[in-house]
Order: C-alpha cells, then structure tokens, then sequence
C-alpha cells in the first residue's frame, strides 16, 4: 500500500465497492485486503452482499452489521477456559 488508510477510509471503501476492486485500487491483494480488515476490526459486508446489489434485492446496511457484530459481543459471555494439568477439571482466567 503506498497510501496509508485508517480504519473508517478502508470501510467506506469496501461498503461503495468489492473488496477486489478496492484491493486492485489499493495495490495489493484482496487477501491482504481481508486480513488487514480483519486486524483493524473492519464491519466488511455480508457474504452474497454484492450479488443482492446486483439484481436489486434489500440489503444491510453498514449500520445495521455494525449494530448485529457490537450486539453480539456485548450479549455473549466470553469466558476463556483452559483444561488444568490436575484432575481439577477446568479453570476460568
């Protein structure tokens, strides 16, 4: 990338646009594209996304996964377990 992108420039790229076209814009592959989405906690459209655009079907909007990906953080209980070398059985960290 010899442009640098933040998080909010690169989502509104991927929401206007298909990840290949704006990794083609950008230079790099879509691959790269996905991971760097992925490190900085990018809301990328569903997949089938562009194919509903397409043919002119509803589809989400960015606020609408932004709000589902936030809801479900918030609402499940993350609980990291690891199996204990002793009989214990499982331990919450």
């Amino acid at each position: 990338m010899t442009e640098k992108y933040n998080k909010e420039q690169i989502e509104k790229l991927i929401w206007a646009n298909p990840i290949r076209k704006v990794a083609e814009k950008m230079g790099v592959s879509d691959i790269a594209l996905h991971k760097r989405c992925k490190r900085l906690g990018v809301v990328k459209p569903p997949p089938g996304h562009w194919a509903k655009v397409e043919h002119g079907k509803p589809v989400t909007t960015l606020k609408e996964e932004r709000d589902k990906k936030y809801r479900n953080k918030n609402w499940k209980c993350y609980v990291k377990k690891k199996q204990n070398k002793t009989k214990k059985g499982w331990r919450i960290e």
